[in-house]
C-alpha cells in the first residue's frame, strides 16, 4: 500500500492497516500524544482503532507543543533540541481537549 506520511511517500507491506496500527508500525513515539490527520482531517482519537488507512491516502502525524500562547505542529520524525517532558506535553495535551468541548 502507497500512502503519504508526513509529506512522504512511503510503501508499507501491509496490505490494510487502521490508524491504531500505523502508528505502531511507524513506531510513533507516545501515540497516545499524536493527533493524527488523516486526507486533511483530524481525526476523533476514538476514531483510530476503526478508521482504515487506504491507498493513497495522506496521514500527518502531530505533536502540538505549547509556547507562549501559540502551538506549533511538530512531527514525530523531527529530532526536538533538549530533554522532552512527558508529564508536561500530556498537561498541555490534556488543555487543548478540554478547550475543544463544548
Amino acid at each position: 500500500m502507497n500512502i503519504k506520511i508526513n509529506g512522504q511517500t512511503e510503501n508499507l507491506n501491509h496490505p490494510s492497516l487502521t490508524v491504531s496500527e500505523l502508528l505502531h508500525v511507524k513506531n510513533v513515539e507516545m501515540p497516545d500524544m499524536v493527533s493524527v490527520e488523516l486526507n486533511g482531517s483530524i481525526l476523533e482519537r476514538d476514531a483510530f482503532s476503526s478508521t482504515a488507512v487506504k491507498e493513497g491516502d495522506e496521514v500527518e502525524f502531530l505533536y502540538f507543543m505549547g509556547g507562549g500562547t501559540n502551538y506549533t505542529r511538530c512531527y514525530p520524525t523531527q529530532k526536538i533540541q533538549g530533554e522532552v517532558n512527558k508529564a508536561e506535553i500530556k498537561n498541555i495535551w490534556l488543555r487543548i481537549l478540554k478547550k475543544k468541548k463544548p
